[in-house]
């Protein structure tokens, strides 16, 4: 019998006995989803461990689906973590900060996840040590979603990820983890705790050398779908960097790059870097990048549909993008982007510096690649033949 006290730690009044344990045994049959900032419901340990000593199965909760826990979990439970692990188990979603948590026992049960469970499909493991999760990733055929919190290289091979999550506190070590991977995934999620500000962000670029190299890990992703890098700066990367990079992600459907936050350095791609995505981006249908828009590359006559043509995109973000003469832009991107229906610049924060003229000269290309005034637009351009 259980005895609720004040406090909301339920604990045994006597021992557990059979008929005790078919009544547990019928209702966590019925158990799809286990979790919560306390893994065991409160529950004293004891009780947990007489369970444990009545399951002939090895299986507290046999039918369970979803392990959601991210929370306090004394030592004395984390041998009772293996009796959670079934064949149909689908969810796992485990960590917690404090070093005690990845006992002997807590790593030893990773590492063997695969044969515990093969069936999970998404994987969550928050603070495992390196070699944990390398191991713990390891024999699970169907996985389609990882994320991880990781400051520290391991490796890992997979074919099935749909989406793939990586939380570092740096930019740098991001990067490192996922520098020795083999792991194809729709969507790529790389998340760190740090520079969350435009100065902050420019400063952390600056002192990586932030050039080719530094997407290299990325790029053998050949599957992405998405690829969302919009607090990136752009002024160190360059047409031809950015036509290396996005000529490996030949399926890609969306891409943000550096269109989030204001810069003082002028972005180093160009029109040309704007041309080099669409064309090797065909599936792309939502487009940010932030780019030196002063000098658009005018179509002539030797190369009136040299361009490949996008009817995909409607929106396009240019974020701090650099802008002098919204007719000839208008005339560029009507001949690329001839749905164009709407033009966003950065996030509207007191660092930007001249958003408003900006913003004011982008309208004014979008009022101009209208079918109304694009005539109008053209009028101002000396196209030679």
């Amino acid at each position: 019998m259980l005895t609720a006290f004040i406090t909301p730690l339920q604990v045994i009044r006597r021992p557990v006995t059979m008929e005790d344990w078919s009544v547990f045994e019928r209702y966590a049959s019925r158990v799809r989803v286990l979790g919560d900032s306390d893994l065991f419901g409160s529950v004293d340990v004891e009780f947990v461990h007489a369970m444990m000593a009545f399951s002939s199965k090895s299986l507290l909760v046999p039918n369970l689906r979803a392990i959601y826990f991210l929370g306090i979990c004394t030592p004395a439970f984390h041998p009772c973590i293996r009796y959670l692990l079934g064949p149909d188990l689908i969810y796992f979603h485990l960590g917690w900060s404090a070093e005690d948590f990845w006992s002997n026992i807590i790593c030893s049960l990773l590492s063997g996840l695969g044969k515990h469970s093969p069936q999970l499909k998404v994987v969550r493991l928050y603070g495992a040590p390196p070699q944990v999760a390398e191991l713990a990733l390891r024999g699970l055929p169907h996985l389609q979603e990882v994320y991880l919190i990781a400051d520290k290289a391991f490796r890992f091979r997979t074919s099935t990820l749909d989406i793939l999550r990586i939380q570092s506190s740096t930019l740098t070590s991001t990067r490192n983890v996922v520098e020795q991977w083999f792991a194809p995934c729709k969507q790529l999620h790389l998340l760190s705790t740090t520079a969350e500000t435009a100065p902050v962000i420019e400063r952390a670029l600056c002192e990586l050398n932030i050039v080719l190299r530094t997407f290299t890990p990325l790029m053998p992703f050949s599957s992405l779908k998405i690829v969302d890098l919009a607090a990136f700066c752009t002024s160190l990367v360059d047409d031809n960097a950015l036509g290396s990079i996005v000529k490996s992600w030949p399926r890609l459907e969306e891409l943000y790059l550096g269109i989030r936050f204001f810069s003082r350095i002028t972005p180093r791609v160009t029109f040309q870097g704007l041309l080099t995505v669409l064309s090797s981006c065909l599936n792309l249908r939502e487009f940010g990048l932030a780019f030196d828009a002063t000098t658009p590359d005018l179509p002539t006559a030797e190369k009136p549909g040299g361009w490949v043509c996008n009817t995909n995109i409607t929106t396009l973000h240019v974020g701090f993008s650099p802008i002098e003469q919204p007719p000839q832009v208008a005339v560029v991107l009507s001949a690329v982007l001839p749905c164009l229906a709407e033009i966003n610049v950065e996030r509207h924060i007191t660092i930007s510096r001249d958003r408003d003229a900006r913003e004011a000269k982008w309208a004014e290309v979008l009022k101009y690649i209208s079918f109304s005034n694009l005539k109008e637009a053209r009028g101002f351009v000396c196209l030679k033949p």
